[in-house]
């Protein structure tokens, strides 16, 4: 297998391999304990979507590959030897019933975007402690469905015309993520 047919292995269905699942499931995302530690508060990220991991105590994360590596301490050739049924020392994993993600298969679909108006989302600004005409200047309200479900959140537009989302519940982004660049005042 190459480093591509590999990468697009779903992270999911390796952990769930050796019997690591989500504690919760989000949709497009899961929050797992993290296989690095002991933990009673989950504290692992694996987006579905994009098929990648994150740590949030380690502060790291990346592919399936790196996870490989990490879990098992092995270099990046022994990580691949691994799934071509080449490395002895390490636990094997099968690719039988194993999905592959393609990058571009998003499960959130975008329904509207408005000023920022619903009730519930100006709340949320007021208990996080940010100025209202600055949120309503930066921000949109995004109402998108994740399967059939439809939900809303706080848009913050990224540099490559992709949204940051936030609500109470759920932090996400609309692909393409990138940065976001918000002039100072005093410019």
């Amino acid at each position: 297998m190459t480093i591509d047919e590999i990468k697009a292995i779903s992270i999911k269905d390796y952990l769930g391999s050796m019997s690591i699942y989500p504690i919760k499931n989000y949709g497009y995302y899961g929050m797992y304990k993290s296989p690095f530690r002991n933990e009673h508060t989950p504290s692992f990220k694996v987006d579905y979507n994009q098929n990648l991991w994150y740590d949030f105590a380690l502060d790291e994360g990346g592919s399936l590959i790196d996870l490989v590596m990490k879990l098992h301490n092995c270099s990046l050739i022994q990580a691949i030897e691994l799934f071509n049924g080449k490395q002895n020392n390490l636990p094997k994993f099968s690719i039988a019933n194993s999905k592959t993600i393609s990058p571009n298969q998003s499960r959130i679909k975008v329904i509207g975007s408005t000023n920022l108006c619903h009730p519930n989302l100006i709340e949320y600004f007021t208990h996080r402690g940010i100025n209202l005409n600055i949120a309503k200047k930066y921000c949109r309200e995004i109402h998108y469905r994740i399967g059939d479900r439809s939900f809303y959140a706080i848009g913050f537009p990224n540099n490559s015309y992709g949204y940051a989302l936030s609500n109470p519940y759920f932090k996400g982004c609309l692909s393409p993520s990138d940065v976001s660049y918000v002039p100072n005042p005093s410019e």
